[in-house]
């Protein structure tokens, strides 16, 4: 919590900063669907703690029913999402928490048992699809289950890949370091543990368990094809004990998983590669909270920022691109963010950020934008999905129907909604020349925008119509007479709708 009397100002530069960055106006989704435990609902069962989502399925964790977890299958046909398979525990009710942590990739998905009370029970679970039905095809447990603390504390599929996190395993006598168990289909319908770095021979941890500064690896991290990036903290000797961390991104080669090792970093340490994400004001150190990768070249990142001293305090939080370069991992620069977030998720070109009890939606044209922000549902976890245009959003302690028992909300584009025009490069621009270039993009749920610039040249009022491209971007070159023009940019549909009103304002120097 950040101390009363920095939070107004800091605050209202975030917002400041938000608003000057996106430079367009808000989108429109709007709540479309409710699912809930119906006959399987429980008090206090927390249905919908966990989300998984790709193309026609989605899976929603139960994880503190009465039978030791589970998980519904719902499956979207005709446009409609219908619940089509329930999956018990196969472990029964051992109290592991089956389906705390899903996640789901083509016919594959794996379902983690993290047991937070009896780590013996932690196990991860692939099921695979065939004819409409999931079947177990694989149980998997910490190969060093002395070392692990949490197996099963993250889990993510790409492929014949399964990454199972333990984000607290101790390695070298050393506390918390973490560590990814790494499985690969044997295509004989097997799995099995592979190397990618490391002394241990089938865990991956943080700078290979000799890196003491490392802890907590594995927290988060994504997986796209055959690239994986992961968060990490590293101890910092500057701070106070009570506030040693500083964010760093480990990451994979991306050659082959298969005998992949950790990326070189410039000096000699192991692995992890440091952000070049700028403090802002008032913080000593980052943090990265969470990462997510659209595809196996880009991804995107939260990055905390905080105060350490004298004890850590939150100072502001920051939406940061993050792009495959060659020998590493380049990081674009940060959007700053009204809150911290505590959850992240991307797709193709959207990403969605949850932080106080509000949802940020983030699309990718030339650059990343702000493309509309609403309240999350009451009562929201940190699970989220997308799917599309569709985001799926758990609130596992609502208590709508019951006690706790949960809901996922489906949140779709408004049909019908009226274009939305975005401006790259914000709204005061400054020109020498007798002509100002303007560009950006149109986004409407129907093809077919017109686009019209309008302004005044002395006593006349000029239109000037600017073509769309059918991906939605547009540029164009305005003539504006020398002194101080204001410009509307508006967007008409073909089914007759406007769009909100943009202004720009041009100065025009001799």
């Amino acid at each position: 919590m950040m101390p009363a009397s920095r939070t107004p100002l800091r605050l209202l530069l975030s917002l400041v900063l938000l608003s000057a960055a996106t430079g367009s106006t808000l989108a429109d989704w709007v709540p479309s669907q409710v699912f809930t435990a119906v006959e399987y609902a429980e008090d206090n069962s927390q249905f919908g703690r966990a989300v998984a989502a790709d193309g026609e399925w989605l899976f929603i964790g139960q994880p503190l029913s009465s039978d030791g977890g589970k998980v519904h299958v719902f499956r979207n046909t005709g446009g409609t999402w219908n619940r089509t398979q329930v999956i018990s525990n196969p472990a029964g009710a051992n109290g592991s928490q089956f389906g705390r942590e899903l996640d789901l990739s083509g016919t594959t998905a794996v379902l983690g048992a993290p047991a937070p009370l009896a780590n013996a029970n932690a196990r991860a679970y692939i099921y695979e699809e065939s004819g409409g039905t999931w079947s177990l095809e694989a149980t998997l447990s910490s190969v060093q289950p002395a070392r692990s603390q949490s197996f099963a504390s993250h889990v993510a599929t790409s492929g014949d890949f399964v990454l199972v996190g333990d984000n607290t395993a101790n390695y070298n006598n050393l506390s918390q370091q973490g560590a990814i168990d790494v499985f690969r289909r044997d295509g004989m319908g097997g799995w099995f543990n592979k190397l990618l770095g490391g002394v241990s021979p089938d865990q991956v941890n943080a700078g290979g368990g000799v890196n003491e500064k490392a802890w907590i690896f594995g927290n988060d991290f994504d997986i796209f094809g055959e690239q994986v990036l992961a968060t990490a903290r590293v101890r910092n000797p500057d701070l106070a004990a009570d506030s040693d961390q500083q964010g760093l991104y480990p990451s994979f080669n991306d050659t082959s998983i298969e005998g992949g090792i950790f990326l070189p970093y410039p000096g000699g340490s192991p692995a992890p590669i440091a952000p070049g994400v700028p403090l802002v004001a008032g913080a000593t150190y980052s943090r990265p909270d969470r990462i997510a990768l659209q595809n196996d070249g880009k991804g995107v990142a939260v990055v905390s920022f905080l105060d350490g001293s004298p004890s850590p305090v939150f100072v502001s939080a920051s939406f940061v691109p993050v792009t495959r370069a060659p020998g590493g991992w380049s990081f674009g620069s940060p959007i700053p963010l009204p809150g911290s977030a505590t959850s992240l998720q991307a797709a193709g070109s959207l990403a969605l950020v949850l932080q106080n009890e509000e949802l940020l939606v983030f699309e990718e044209t030339s650059a990343w934008n702000l493309l509309d922000r609403f309240d999350a549902p009451t009562d929201v976890t940190d699970a989220l999905a997308i799917v599309g245009e569709a985001f799926f959003i758990g609130a596992a302690t609502a208590s709508d129907i019951g006690i706790e028992q949960g809901a996922v909300h489906l949140y779709l584009p408004r049909v019908n909604t009226k274009p939305v025009v975005s401006l790259k490069g914000g709204k005061k621009l400054s020109i020498t020349g007798p002509k100002a270039k303007l560009s950006g993009s149109v986004r409407d749920d129907v093809p077919g925008s017109r686009l019209e610039a309008t302004f005044r040249d002395g006593s006349r009022t000029v239109k000037k119509r600017i073509r769309v491209a059918t991906s939605g971007k547009w540029n164009t070159a305005l003539s504006v007479p020398p002194g101080s023009t204001k410009v509307t940019l508006t967007a008409t549909d073909s089914d007759g709708a406007k769009s909100r009103s943009v202004k720009v304002k041009i100065l025009r120097r001799p």
